[in-house]
């Protein structure tokens, strides 16, 4: 950066015998300024042009957020002109792509998807056939209590002579009508189904009786209820839409709703004394994203049964499958294939014979 140190002699008069000689300390050269200058412009222009890429990427991310927010708050378009003519507009399903769609094959002998808010058929597989219901009964079972009975009401168990599954509950033991409706629900007792319909207003006839009159009241023709619990009888039948209009129906009801999402409940005497903590029998619970229940179903002869109540970020559908070789396999694949193939988009209200109400 430096030049060399150089000698310089200086001229004397010839009075002096020897020239003195004199070192001086030069001056560093300068820098050339053009090259100096053009080196650091290619610097600040390299960090300029790196700050304007990080600052423009940082923008367009502010930007793209924004307007994904003000997308969720403002109307689209198609929905102002709908509003602009006072035309009532709704939510509904729609197929992506109805062109080479690939069905489920399902094995069950019949089966309903709703969408449920609008009600509209997203698959139907001999949706109207009689078949054995199982264990699905115990939706009307647990309507009929949660409607007519004090949650609060202690009951003392009788003599309980039921088969299949159990909790257990023996003669004189006092419980209350909210654990047993629990038990039904969640565990699919029969015993606590047994006990809820003999300590009804009349008896156990009275009550499947009014199970009956209760679907007949629905506008529901295809179920017949013989017994409380489901176990098979010799008319006892029932079909996928019925389920599915049903359990619609029963979700309306805020204490089924919230039993039916219950992995696991506690279940304790009159006493306050904890008697049983029993795990639902819905292998979807808490496993699959948005299953939130309802009931399962099985017996020898029906096989297997299962109505589910799904709810992704508000899009919720409802499934019945009846009469399957693997229910929770089956209602998965379903599930996947729904959400994968319709998107819910708002149209104008219309009457569809599609839809279920």
């Amino acid at each position: 950066m430096f030049s060399k140190m150089k000698e310089v002699t200086i001229s004397t008069p010839k009075l002096r015998k020897k020239p003195l000689a004199v070192k001086h300390k030069t001056k560093p050269k300068a820098k050339n300024f053009p090259s100096v200058l053009k080196y650091t412009l290619k610097q600040n222009v390299l960090f300029l042009a790196i700050y304007t890429f990080v600052f423009l990427v940082a923008v367009n991310i502010l930007l793209n957020e924004s307007a994904t927010e003000n997308k969720r708050h403002t109307t689209s378009p198609t929905t102002q002109v709908l509003a602009a003519y006072n035309i009532q507009t709704e939510i509904r399903p729609l197929l992506i792509n109805d062109h080479d769609l690939a069905f489920p094959i399902i094995s069950a002998q019949g089966v309903l998807v709703i969408d449920f808010d609008s009600g509209e058929q997203l698959y139907a597989k001999n949706s109207d056939k009689l078949l054995l219901p199982a264990s699905t009964v115990k939706i009307m079972t647990a309507l009929i209590t949660l409607e007519n009975m004090q949650g609060e009401k202690s009951i003392t168990v009788g003599e309980v002579d039921v088969d299949g599954q159990k909790m257990n509950l023996y003669e004189g033991q006092e419980i209350n009508v909210d654990n047993l409706v629990k038990a039904l629900l969640v565990y699919s007792a029969n015993d606590a189904a047994e006990v809820l319909a003999s300590n009804y207003a009349g008896g156990r006839e009275a009550f499947v009786n009014d199970m009956n009159s209760k679907i007949k009241d629905l506008g529901l023709s295809d179920t017949i209820y013989t017994n409380p619990t489901g176990i098979d009888g010799t008319s006892q039948v029932t079909s996928a839409h019925d389920l599915i209009a049903l359990s619609k129906y029963a979700l309306t009801n805020p204490k089924f709703a919230e039993i039916v999402n219950k992995e696991n409940v506690q279940i304790y005497n009159a006493n306050g004394e904890l008697f049983r903590t029993l795990h639902t029998t819905n292998d979807l619970l808490g496993k699959v994203e948005g299953v939130q229940g309802v009931k399962t179903g099985w017996t020898k002869n029906a096989r297997e049964n299962l109505v589910t109540y799904v709810d992704r970020k508000g899009r919720k559908i409802l499934i019945a499958v009846l009469g399957s070789q693997d229910r929770f396999g089956e209602t998965k694949e379903l599930i996947t294939w729904v959400y994968d193939n319709y998107e819910w988009v708002e149209v104008p209200v219309v009457d569809d014979e599609h839809s279920l109400q």
